[in-house]
């Protein structure tokens, strides 16, 4: 018997919609390859916002798709991003086969998947370093919306495993921005740049992921006073345009030292 889908898994009501919509759809198309569906980031973590963050999702399936599957949650997705929902383009979503699982952390192989990015289309794309950090979030804070609990899924990872995805993720996307800060310019990015820094750093210190918001508070308990402020800075932002990307290019560069002890 199919295990029931969790109907009110956040607090939400406009996200627990669209996620009834997505499990609805995937149930149709997927039939007996759906295993279950799993909330990653953000709404796993507990730091959601509902004017910034997205909606990720893990698909388990029994076994890699066939392209005609394939291009029918491509049409479906594409549906639901024209549903009059945000939610319906704010999503990403990746569809894994479950003997694939935790191969994606071990990073001994790349696996080409389906996946789609907020306000994206559907494609077939290489699954890499960020996986580490995915499925840690999963196995210790995912929410099971459909199937078996996803902790019986996944096997643990090693916090010097955290580290150096960490560490990778850093050194492929954050490093090169210090250099060239264009992204930064974009209202909101340098706070969630800052965000992000702190998490990493966290990560980094104890080899374990929270909320941005916790591993702000973090900062700005542990940390000296010039990063205190601009940890405040980043947890009080309500969406005004920040002049501050000389400081952000300046933490960025101070996590980078961190990153290289």
């Amino acid at each position: 018997m199919k295990a029931s889908f969790l109907r009110e898994p956040t607090p939400y009501a406009a996200v627990n919609e669209m996620l009834g919509k997505v499990e609805t759809a995937v149930s149709h198309i997927l039939t007996t390859q759906l295993i279950g569906i799993y909330l990653d980031g953000s709404l796993a973590l507990g730091d959601f916002n509902e004017e910034t963050s997205d909606i990720d999702l893990l698909v388990l399936t029994a076994d890699f798709l066939p392209d005609e599957t394939i291009a029918r949650l491509t049409d479906m997705h594409d549906q639901l991003g024209k549903s009059g929902s945000k939610w319906g383009y704010e999503m990403e979503v990746s569809y894994v086969p479950k003997a694939v699982l935790n191969q994606l952390p071990k990073r001994e192989k790349t696996f080409v998947l389906p996946r789609i990015e907020r306000g994206e289309t559907l494609v077939v794309e290489p699954h890499e370093m960020d996986w580490v950090l995915h499925c840690h979030i999963l196995r210790e804070h995912g929410i099971t919306l459909l199937g078996p609990p996803i902790q019986t899924l996944l096997d643990p990872i090693a916090p010097d495993q955290i580290r150096q995805a960490t560490r990778d993720l850093f050194n492929f996307w954050w490093r090169p921005m210090a250099d060239n800060p264009q992204n930064l310019h974009h209202v909101g990015y340098c706070v969630y740049a800052i965000l992000t820094m702190w998490r990493m750093l966290y990560t980094l210190r104890h080899g374990a992921i929270v909320s941005k918001p916790a591993a702000a508070q973090w900062a700005m308990a542990e940390l000296d006073e010039r990063w205190q402020r601009l940890a405040k800075t980043a947890v009080s932002w309500r969406g005004e345009q920040l002049d501050n990307i000389a400081e952000t290019v300046a933490l960025i560069r101070f996590v980078d030292e961190e990153m290289r002890k």
